[in-house]
């Protein structure tokens, strides 16, 4: 069920007669469910697991993409006030939608941090984490020049 709920919030995120990214806090919430965590509940159950281990990860990949969206809405502010685009960061304000997005990043560091002292997550997880983190990051700066 975590696979069909993942395509339906996708489509519904941006189907014109519902979507999801035009209402303030449901864009930031099916945002960080659709991109990140329901993505890694599907992983995790796709095979047999203990059904709670994985909760400090899945949050902390929620708050992650949490994280993403408020960044692209704050670079965005602009143009989406020019268009009256209605979303949590314009209703909240631009410096107020600064401190939660980075109220996510560092509620979803502390929650790594917990995954690998509790043994959930292990280096190499943390390695291969943060190369790919990494190299999004740099792609990004890359292409947007």
């Amino acid at each position: 069920y975590l696979g069909l709920t993942l395509i339906l919030l996708g489509y519904l995120y941006s189907w014109k007669p519902i979507r999801l990214k035009a209402f303030p806090l449901v864009d930031i919430i099916s945002h960080s469910l659709m991109l990140g965590g329901l993505i890694v509940l599907t992983g995790y159950f796709a095979y047999p697991n203990e059904p709670f281990r994985i909760t400090p990860v899945f949050l902390s990949v929620v708050f992650f993409s949490a994280y993403g969206q408020f960044y692209n809405q704050i670079r965005d502010f602009k143009a989406d006030q020019k268009s009256k685009i209605k979303n949590t960061s314009i209703l909240l304000g631009k410096r107020n939608a600064e401190i939660l997005m980075w109220l996510c990043f560092s509620i979803a560091s502390a929650l790594v941090a917990y995954a690998f002292l509790a043994g959930i997550l292990s280096v190499r997880i943390l390695a291969v984490g943060g190369a790919v983190g990494l190299s999004a990051y740099l792609l990004a700066r890359k292409v947007r020049g």
